[in-house]
């Protein structure tokens, strides 16, 4: 079939070479590029515009008329966008990457889970030595390198329906304070005392203690290893004998016990099971994967037991603890050992076999925290006495069983009471609080709290069977109030009153927007005061409080302590975010219902049933049923109940 080309174009093969017209083309000559002297003759050929004279221009800017360099910023007029600072472009490259890794990371751990359940140890192992071998190349410290890895093996990613949490926003009513609570109890106390009574399986009944979530991990890790506990709405904890979870006679070999997720407690457990013969695993919430228990590691060889971790290199749980409960008469206690588990070895000492003397002349804290268990190993009817010359310092103890008398008072949360407290330092009024002081089980702390208060200038009060404290009652309505005594040093305060003592202090310097930085402890975490700083809008620089911006970013609190300062810490910015309020709850179950309804608070928590069932209706719904063996034509349109017109 032959195609007849339509095109005007003469038709030719394209292949065909031998065509001529296939041939490339020659070049035509370049034209040749005029010489220098020509291009003055075209100048000519120019606009009129050009040729005017320069006076007849636009007038000059001002800067050009007085011989001055133009500024840089003469450049970005109307509107025109400054020119980045120095480093912009790379920290944009940094947010960039951390973006990525955080996409990296999420993946990482949809992908474990995926892994199959069996022979799961085999896959973490050989995951954590392909890490420690890759990332020795990069980082010399292999702590870091370990604890890398284990947060990253903690990492669960949030399916993308789940609702994201929101913080949790802290705006406190600005008002006059009227509070009348019960004191806050505590919860350390009960768990000291339930330990001496499973320790001699004592029968007693501990009342007004907080069932929060420290102290049933603590009564259900006793119960593991042996006691008899058993708790009641009420807040009862009943003791009820038994055998004694302490004793060279009470072995305990190959067990697992959780501890949940409070050192207190880890520690607790640690120096009981030492006094009897021992071979378990310790295991835990993922916070105390990463607590560092090498002091405990290198004191246990001296009380003839040896603790060691599941995971190689890591410092924290899970851990094997060996025990031989052959224990001295006299101990040293190192420097570096933490204060809680100071005070839950002076604890477990009532469960030896033998007398023993706990030389404390070495630890920094020795003296506040023997001040604490003695009284209360005596309350136990445990025999203690305390040496406290010039250069020396110890504690000795002859074990027995502790009983407790029928009118024993519970304790009370000293952070928690002195947080409630100190509210009218910042918007006036009175806080009083129903209980005895001096049940508190640390007589120092008391002491403490009633020293800070009393620089402040914040009226404290302390009666029989209630404490109270008031600022700024004279004060006219309508007149501001006025702050706090300033505060310069809060070297001498407990860890656990630093954050109090912090926000406190810091009143002044935010209501004036600046002002000096107190003097706080060596050892404070430096990093995380800058970030509470921030959420107030200030900063510390040489010394000084200076005011910026403040931070919108949600803060994650580390301790309950520091959650309490920043709910503080509202009254002087509302609208600060706390991501982690649980961290609040866990310990103080009621602390947030008291917080929303200030400044006359209440205790009583609504259900979430009775907040979510919906007001039933005083008749019955009506409803149309359709019966299979009745034609839908002979059913009526609409049933009618009798109750009905």
């Amino acid at each position: 079939m032959t195609i007849k080309s339509h095109s005007s174009r003469d038709s030719r093969n394209p292949r065909d070479f031998n065509d001529p017209r296939n041939k490339p083309q020659e070049r035509s000559e370049r034209t040749e590029r005029p010489e220098r002297s020509e291009w003055a003759s075209r100048r000519s050929d120019r606009p009129e515009w050009s040729n005017r004279d320069r006076s007849e221009r636009a007038p000059r800017p001002d800067w050009a008329v007085r011989g001055e360099q133009r500024r840089p910023r003469d450049r970005f007029e109307n509107g025109d966008r400054p020119r980045p600072q120095r480093g912009a472009g790379l920290i944009a490259e940094l947010r960039e990457l951390d973006r990525d890794l955080i996409k990296m990371i999420a993946r990482r751990s949809r992908m474990l889970t995926r892994l199959p359940n069996a022979g799961t140890s085999d896959h973490e192992r050989e995951l954590r030595t392909s890490w420690e071998e890759n990332a020795a190349a990069v980082s010399r410290d292999p702590k870091l390198i370990r604890q890398i890895f284990a947060l990253l093996q903690e990492v669960e990613v949030a399916p993308a329906d789940m609702e994201q949490p929101s913080a949790f926003n802290l705006a406190p009513a600005r008002k006059t304070l009227a509070v009348d609570l019960p004191a806050p109890a505590s919860d350390r106390l009960p768990r000291v005392r339930m330990v001496l009574a499973a320790s001699g399986a004592a029968e007693c009944t501990l009342h007004g203690v907080p069932l929060n979530g420290p102290v049933m991990e603590c009564l259900k890790g006793l119960n593991q290893v042996g006691a008899r506990l058993r708790w009641e709405e009420d807040g009862r904890i009943l003791c009820q004998g038994g055998e004694p979870v302490s004793g060279y006679n009470k072995s305990i070999l190959d067990k697992v016990v959780h501890v949940g997720d409070d050192p207190f407690n880890l520690y607790l457990m640690l120096f009981q099971m030492v006094t009897r013969p021992a071979r378990l695993k310790i295991i835990g919430e993922s916070g105390l994967k990463f607590v560092d228990l090498a002091p405990i590691r290198h004191f246990l060889p001296l009380l003839g037991a040896r603790l060691t971790s599941v995971v190689p290199g890591q410092e924290g749980l899970p851990a094997r603890l060996e025990s031989s409960a052959m224990l001295p008469s006299e101990v040293a206690v190192p420097a570096e050992l933490p204060a809680d588990a100071l005070e839950a070895l002076l604890v477990a000492t009532a469960g030896w076999e033998r007398d023993v003397t706990v030389d404390l002349s070495g630890h920094a804290e020795g003296r506040s925290i023997v001040s604490k268990v003695l009284p209360i190993l005596q309350s136990a009817g445990i025999k203690a006495s305390l040496t406290d010359t010039e250069g020396a310092l110890s504690l000795h103890v002859v074990p027995g069983k502790a009983q407790f008398p029928d009118d024993l008072l519970p304790g009370i949360n000293v952070v928690a009471a002195a947080t409630l407290l100190a509210m009218p330092a910042f918007v006036g009024g009175r806080v009083k609080l129903s209980g005895h002081w001096e049940a508190t089980g640390d007589a120092r702390s008391g002491d403490v709290v009633k020293g800070l208060f009393s620089k402040l200038g914040v009226n404290l009060s302390v009666a029989d069977g209630e404490v109270s404290a008031s600022f700024g009652e004279g004060v006219a309505e309508g007149e501001a109030l006025p702050s706090p005594n300033p505060v310069d040093d809060l070297t001498d305060l407990p860890s656990a009153l630093l954050p109090l003592g912090l926000a406190l202090s810091l009143i002044p310097a935010v209501r004036a927007k600046g002002g000096a930085m107190p003097k706080l402890p060596e050892s404070v975490d430096k990093i995380l005061v800058e970030s509470f700083l921030n959420q107030l809008g200030l900063s510390c620089e040489d010394g000084r409080l200076v005011s910026i911006e403040p931070s919108t970013t949600p803060w994650a609190s580390p301790t309950v302590q520091w959650a309490l300062a920043l709910s503080l810490a509202a009254f002087l910015r509302p609208n600060i975010k706390l991501s982690n309020p649980g961290i609040v709850t866990n310990y103080l179950p009621v602390y947030w219902n008291i917080y929303n309804t200030l400044p006359t608070p209440s205790m009583a928590r609504k259900g979430h049933e009775e907040e979510a069932a919906p007001v039933a209706s005083s008749r019955p719904a009506r409803r149309r049923v359709l019966a299979s063996h009745t034609p839908e034509s002979e059913m009526p349109d609409e049933i009618v109940y009798p109750d009905e017109d």
